[in-house]
């Protein structure tokens, strides 16, 4: 409880240093957001020509790639500096973090905050209740569900940033990497999982993990279990895959502080 509370007030701190300057504060939050609103239409456009992408209607497309971009948000808010470690490792800045009193994965957490999560989490939303409106009846439960699923894909984004960012302990250079994870990510959370062929279907879902993020979650909500790959059961698993994913990050992380000589050596 101590740690979510400092947690909070750093991060909070972090906020106010950002919005210091209103107007880049803001456009910054709007354009992201915009960017996202771009998406949506994007998917309008395509469902104007096929009404139906794998069974999947306008409606129900606008709420998997909505799903995507909330939880995008909430990892680009609490954690997107682990996309820049290997940057922060050579210029040598990383040791101040290994010399204060917490755990230096905290300390590292708690340096900065990234504001234009918050454009995608709000286009996000926006996408979500305007196409949940169109869809099957919610309710508490599902509601609490859905929560739960945005907090395990953005832990999802957070284990796969951090073990390609955990590379540059070794090599100071994860850019590559990191670029065709970005592919992965954007371009897979759009359509069904059903639209790739089997092999890419079992990278997404076993070994990325990607289909955890939106697919499977999305297809529990529309009542499309039965049409989903592998087992129906996978569309009740995605925060067991975070935590088994942010497991086999955090090792990573581990080995990677073990490993660390400065940037000078």
């Amino acid at each position: 409880m101590r740690l979510v509370k400092l947690y909070w007030m750093l991060q909070m701190a972090n906020i106010r240093s950002r919005s210091a300057y209103r107007l880049n504060f803001f456009i910054g939050i709007g354009g992201v957001g915009l960017v996202g609103i771009g998406n949506f239409i994007l998917i309008w456009v395509l469902t104007r020509r096929v009404p139906e992408v794998q069974g999947w209607n306008y409606y129900q497309l606008i709420f998997l790639a909505a799903l995507f971009q909330v939880t995008h948000g909430v990892f680009i808010i609490t954690f997107q500096q682990i996309r820049r470690i290997e940057y922060i490792i050579r210029e040598g800045k990383f040791d101040r973090f290994l010399i204060r009193p917490l755990n230096p994965l905290f300390s590292y957490a708690t340096s900065m905050v990234t504001v234009a999560g918050f454009g995608d989490m709000s286009s996000g939303l926006i996408g979500m209740v305007y196409s949940g409106t169109h869809l099957h009846s919610w309710n508490a439960g599902k509601l609490l569900f859905l929560l739960l699923i945005v907090l395990s894909g953005a832990l999802i984004q957070w284990a796969l940033y951090t073990i390609v960012g955990c590379v540059g302990f070794w090599t100071y250079q994860a850019e590559g990497l990191r670029t065709i994870l970005n592919a992965f990510l954007f371009q897979f959370n759009q359509f069904p999982l059903t639209v790739y062929n089997k092999a890419v279907q079992i990278v997404l879902s076993f070994v990325l993990g990607v289909a955890f993020i939106s697919y499977f979650p999305s297809a529990m909500f529309f009542d499309k279990q039965a049409d989903v790959p592998f087992s129906s059961v996978l569309v009740y698993a995605p925060p067991v895959a975070a935590v088994i994913m942010a497991a086999i990050a955090y090792r990573f992380w581990k080995l990677g502080l073990d490993a660390y000589k400065g940037a000078g050596s």
